[in-house]
C-alpha cells in the first residue's frame, strides 16, 4: 500500500494535518490532526509499503517495542483506509 495521490500532509497552524484534495473532498470533507510519527509513516508510505516494513521502520528509528510498533501501525492503518488515504 502507498500515499493515495488525493491526500497531502501540511502544517496548520503548528499542527501536522492530512488533508484530501480533489476528488477525495467529496467523500471525506475534513482533515486529521497526526503526529511526528505518524508523519514519518505517512512519508515512508510515498512507497510501496507493507504494514511489516512500517513496524520494522518505526522499530529502527524509534526506541519502542514490537508490540508497541504493531500497534501504532495496525491503528495508523486502519484509520487511513477508512477514509481512503492509502491505495
Amino acid at each position: 500500500m502507498k500515499q493515495n495521490p488525493n491526500y497531502i500532509l501540511r502544517e496548520v497552524a503548528g499542527a501536522l494535518v492530512l488533508l484530501p484534495v480533489g476528488e477525495a473532498t467529496r467523500d471525506f470533507p475534513g482533515m486529521i490532526t497526526i503526529n511526528p510519527t505518524s508523519a514519518y509513516l505517512w512519508e515512508k508510505l510515498s512507497t510501496d509499503q507493507t504494514a511489516e516494513s512500517l513496524i520494522k521502520a518505526l522499530l529502527e528509528k524509534y526506541e519502542v517495542t514490537d508490540d508497541q510498533a504493531k500497534q501504532d501501525v495496525e491503528k495508523f492503518l486502519h484509520t487511513l483506509t477508512l477514509i481512503g488515504a492509502v491505495v
